[in-house]
């Protein structure tokens, strides 16, 4: 009841791409568990290219990705970054998706979302090493 009294109270724009975002993570969380990530990218690069901004800002889209992250149960870093790569594709905001590792006790991968050099979502203490990297400059 709490969430939806906090939707309630939203902006229209907020809600929108709360809606959105929900949407594309539970998506995103079911394709990742059926089809290959490589595939997942190719979708989301084709279509994806067709951004347009209406006025979002980039800290509300964020939010709504952090947000309905945390609404999916088991939504993983690699869940948010493919959204949050989706999301600010479609509102014509460039990003990078990478995937890194690291080796120290056990071996770990983390996937987080970069715009000039910053992460933007995805944000650990540890340094990884970067794999993969998704650069929607280049569509």
């Amino acid at each position: 009841m709490q969430i939806l009294n906090g939707y309630i109270k939203l902006s229209k724009t907020r809600k929108n791409l709360v809606l959105k975002s929900l949407l594309i993570t539970i998506l995103i969380r079911i394709s990742l568990h059926i089809i290959s990530f490589s595939r997942i990218n190719n979708y989301i690069t084709s279509i994806s290219k067709s951004g347009k901004n209406n006025g979002e800002k980039l800290e509300d889209i964020l939010w709504a990705v952090e947000v309905a992250s945390d609404l999916i149960p088991r939504s993983t870093c690699l869940t948010t970054a493919i959204v949050g790569y989706f999301m600010l594709s479609k509102y014509d905001y460039s990003s990078n998706l990478k995937v890194g590792v690291i080796r120290e006790d056990k071996f770990e991968a983390h996937a987080w979302l970069e715009m000039d050099n910053n992460i933007v979502l995805g944000k650990l203490d540890t340094e990884y090493v970067p794999l993969i990297e998704l650069d929607n400059l280049n569509q």
